[in-house]
């Protein structure tokens, strides 16, 4: 193949790259209505837990609104959305996981400094990305991430079920890490 071919062989690729990842948007909305794709174990505990603490939460997400709204709306309701401060999905930044862009967008609109925050991952770009942006970072490996290498993690757990209080254990581990008394922690024992 001369190099013109191979040139216009990539551009038709490109092309259609939008197209292959609509199909797969869609597919994947399809199946989460249908309840195919359930959450995490321990996620909605952490979520309740970190609310009822007064935490601000946020997603930084690659993927796509509709498939965060979706999700959202198949786990907790038509007003899920309501529940998050921030929601960022790949499209809100020009670089992708593992560049730290959808991370630093979130922090900004948030409104709050990386040492104050906590990325929630599953991924070594995830983690990558979390990290270059200065945020202490748990991971929960998935079932398809379970053999990377995440020995950079901050906190590591098996699940979000492998603990009895996910959201105090989360606390603890960042509040030991920056040498401070934990915050939300703090207000319950008060």
């Amino acid at each position: 193949m001369c190099s013109s071919d191979l040139t216009e062989a990539r551009a038709a690729l490109a092309a259609r790259i939008p197209a292959v990842h609509r199909s797969k948007s869609e597919h994947y909305t399809r199946l989460v209505r249908q309840g195919r794709v359930p959450l995490r174990a321990g996620i909605k505990r952490l979520l309740k837990e970190a609310e009822s603490a007064g935490v601000a939460l946020a997603i930084a997400s690659t993927t796509t609104r509709e498939n965060i709204d979706a999700l959202l709306g198949a786990h907790f309701g038509g007003r899920a959305t309501e529940r998050f401060s921030v929601i960022a999905a790949g499209d809100a930044v020009a670089q992708k996981k593992p560049a730290p862009d959808i991370y630093r967008f979130v922090l900004r609109e948030l409104g709050e400094s990386s040492a104050d925050c906590v990325a929630v991952e599953d991924s070594v770009q995830g983690l990558a990305a979390a990290q270059c942006a200065g945020l202490f970072t748990v991971i929960t490996p998935s079932d398809w991430t379970c053999g990377a290498d995440f020995s950079g993690a901050d906190l590591l757990l098996t699940s979000w079920d492998s603990c009895d209080r996910p959201f105090l254990e989360l606390e603890y581990a960042f509040a030991a890490k920056f040498s401070r008394r934990p915050r939300y922690a703090a207000r319950r024992e008060a």
